[in-house]
């Protein structure tokens, strides 16, 4: 009996927590490439994520971990202009969260590879 009671304390003390989370965080929308290169592989890709009126902030999360190869990166505003752009090569490691000047419009990250070998996460985030 003791047990259950400890286990329904356990389980409101977490829907406490994560609700307040939520709170924290708002609303927000995203889009997520998740790849992992294990031979030199040759690629040209693209994330994109729209802009609406009601989102108040823009953000490019990036989990990007290179051990072979060349990786360009070029995140393209909705005026068609680069607001930020790297090259990543052998053992190169980027883990970062950037935040851009918010502009209604679709947001694209272009990211092209050359004999990469990796783990890539990326991930556009629109907050409202």
């Amino acid at each position: 009996m003791q047990m259950k009671g400890i286990a329904i304390v356990l389980i409101v003390a977490s829907v406490i927590i994560f609700a307040g989370c939520e709170v924290n965080d708002g609303m927000m929308t995203d889009k997520t490439t998740r790849e992992i290169y294990s031979r030199p592989s040759d690629f040209s890709k693209s994330l994109s994520l729209d802009m609406t009126p009601e989102m108040k902030e823009i953000l490019l999360s990036l989990d990007i971990k290179i051990t072979a190869g060349t990786l360009r990166l070029v995140a393209i505003n909705p005026d068609g202009d680069a607001s930020w752009n790297a090259i990543l090569t052998n053992r190169d490691r980027r883990k970062e969260r950037l935040e851009f000047e918010p502009v209604e419009g679709t947001w694209t990250l272009f990211y092209d590879g050359n004999n990469v070998v990796g783990d890539i996460e990326m991930k556009w985030i629109g907050k409202f």
